[in-house]
């Protein structure tokens, strides 16, 4: 039943406020000027769309060394990627979602020919439930299934069908955002101790043997990583020391870092 509202009456008038009703109205105009209408409603929708994307551009994607840390314990991400409109949607499971974002835009030109893919949903859990959520959610939506990981539907009904074979297969998701803080966190302090080291002079082994390959590199012409990028590298390797109890020696992190003699 469609609710109607009444303006407030003037307080220096008793003529009586004819009672509007926002759906009957609309219906009016519909009938009355159908391209303004359809017009308006299309505005709209592209509104919302937009609206929409922005919010889920906030989806901040893992780093190298989030990544790194998230690998050793066999964790990986059940995302939604579509087009900004949210349709059709492409879902899989993945630790490096950069990596995915961009392998998708390439594999679904014809998808993604006027925009970059969008990360419209994403949860974390060990590799094996994500494959089962799939599974299951794929099986639900069976008839939108085009194969190759594509949905022909919108994010929200991908994402019902994700959550509800979650609950039905009683498995746990992780919020993204949640799993985000917490991982990253523990990688800032690897961080923040290697950027100590590094001021106060504890990374010189690490200086030293950079700088040693870096000439053998040059004298045989080899690729060699920029100091920057080897710090990087060295904060994954941290990462995934850390991950796994810490047991890799210096001179195993510096092959993985810098690449073996």
């Amino acid at each position: 039943m469609a609710v109607c509202c009444s303006l407030p009456a003037a307080s220096d008038s008793a003529a009586a406020v004819t009672p509007i009703c926002p759906m009957a109205a609309a219906v009016r105009f519909a009938k009355r000027w159908p391209r303004e209408a359809a017009s308006l409603e299309q505005e709209m929708d592209d509104y919302g769309r937009a609206t929409i994307a922005e919010r889920l551009d906030m989806i901040h994607l893992p780093p190298s060394e989030v990544v790194s840390y998230l690998n050793q314990f066999r964790i990986h991400g059940l995302y939604i990627i579509g087009p900004p409109s949210g349709r059709p949607c492409v879902i899989g499971g993945a630790v490096d979602l950069n990596r995915v974002v961009g392998h998708i835009g390439r594999k679904w030109t014809r998808i993604f020919a006027g925009s970059q893919p969008v990360l419209h949903a994403v949860w974390w859990a060990d590799r094996a439930s994500v494959a089962r959520v799939i599974e299951l959610a794929t099986h639900d939506m069976r008839g939108a299934w085009h194969g190759n990981s594509l949905i022909d539907a919108d994010a929200a009904a991908v994402t019902a069908a994700v959550t509800g074979a979650a609950r039905r297969l009683d498995i746990r998701l992780a919020d993204h955002a949640t799993v985000m803080t917490r991982v990253s966190g523990q990688v800032g302090k690897i961080k923040q101790r290697i950027e100590g080291s590094r001021q106060s002079g504890g990374l010189s082994a690490f200086n030293a043997e950079f700088r040693r390959r870096r000439l053998l590199a040059q004298r045989t012409g080899a690729r060699f990583p920029p100091y920057g990028a080897a710090l990087r590298r060295l904060r994954a390797a941290m990462a995934t020391a850390a991950a796994t109890g810490g047991t890799a020696t210096p001179l195993a992190i510096f092959d993985q870092v810098l690449g073996a003699d």
